[in-house]
């Protein structure tokens, strides 16, 4: 079994996964996944004009909306990416456990995205969005998760030499 913890950072287009070994300390950039298509303005696309339904009522036609909007459909679609990436890594044995750092929105289809394997090994979700941290400074913003997730001795063998909150 694996003594390397996962950080998987992620928004609804992008996510980084960072290593973070006991034995060795600070994280390494494991991979990066993108979605340049969640990042587009959902006109770019779908249709740019709303499809056209027949009222039942009277002879008139209105604009109906989409049931999914297009950004969030491709949203949706890089959770479930991401999510099978960290599954096959999971079945792999490629870590012990991991940590999911996304907003609120974002986590909750990341979460659903898992399978069985990787929902075990998941010890705590923050529900903050560090996509705009870069890879130098990303154990300083990590290593504070111990006290929140209520692991913080986990922590202190991986980021050695902090203090262990109680």
């Amino acid at each position: 079994m694996s003594k390397t913890m996962w950080f998987v950072i992620a928004d609804g287009a992008q996510a980084r996964i960072f290593a973070n070994e006991v034995e060795k300390s600070g994280l390494k950039l494991v991979t990066q996944l993108k979605n340049d298509k969640a990042r587009l303005p959902g006109a770019k696309l779908g249709r740019d004009k709303p499809t056209r339904v027949q009222e039942s009522a009277n002879s008139g036609r209105s604009a109906a909306e989409p049931h999914v909007d297009p950004k969030d459909k491709e949203k949706l679609r890089f959770a479930h990416q991401l999510g099978g990436h960290v599954e096959e890594a999971a079945k792999k044995d490629k870590f012990a456990s991991f940590v999911l750092v996304a907003p609120a929105r974002a986590a909750r289809e990341i979460r659903a995205a898992l399978g069985k394997t990787a929902r075990d090994r998941l010890i705590g979700v923050v529900n903050k969005d560090l996509s705009w941290v870069g890879d130098a400074d990303m154990g300083e913003h990590v290593q504070g998760f111990g006290r929140r997730l209520r692991q913080p001795r986990v922590f202190a063998h991986l980021f050695p030499g902090q203090p262990v909150p109680e």
